[in-house]
């Protein structure tokens, strides 16, 4: 039988991303526009969320060792672009992009132009590139 363990939430923790958005603070499909744009707070990674992370998702040894990050093409050690997502869900949904009924089904794009290295801030910036208008809410006030 495979062994488990929990998976951190160092992040959580960390970053102090614990933070409650009012309902009245959260945006609908309709409050949106072309153009707008939107930036999440910071956190900074972690040597040892990167190692956990990559323990339990992604084992290469370039994830797991310095020397063999430092022989790779990253050339140090760098959070993988699933671990690089996870903390940019978590600073989305901890208040870079308040949407009230979430993003499902919108789809966007995403990049990692650098690594995303140890004791480095990390965050997110969008920019709404298209919307589609849908037929108003009549359940939510104007």
């Amino acid at each position: 039988m495979a062994r488990t363990r929990p998976i951190p939430s160092l992040s959580i923790r960390a970053c102090g991303l614990l933070r409650f958005i009012p309902q009245t603070d959260r945006l609908y499909p309709d409050d949106l526009y072309v153009g707008q744009r939107f930036k999440s707070g910071t956190c900074l990674m972690q040597v040892e969320w990167i190692k956990e992370f990559a323990a339990e998702f992604d084992p290469r040894p370039f994830r797991l060792n310095e020397a063999a990050a430092e022989a790779s093409v990253f050339k140090g050690l760098a959070a993988g672009g699933w671990h690089t997502a996870s903390l940019a869900m978590r600073l989305l949904v901890s208040g870079g992009l308040p949407l009230a009924s979430g993003i499902v089904g919108l789809g966007g794009e995403f990049a990692w132009p650098k690594p995303t290295r140890p004791g480095r801030p990390g965050a997110w910036k969008a920019r709404l590139s298209r919307a589609r208008r849908r037929a108003p809410n009549p359940t939510r006030a104007s």
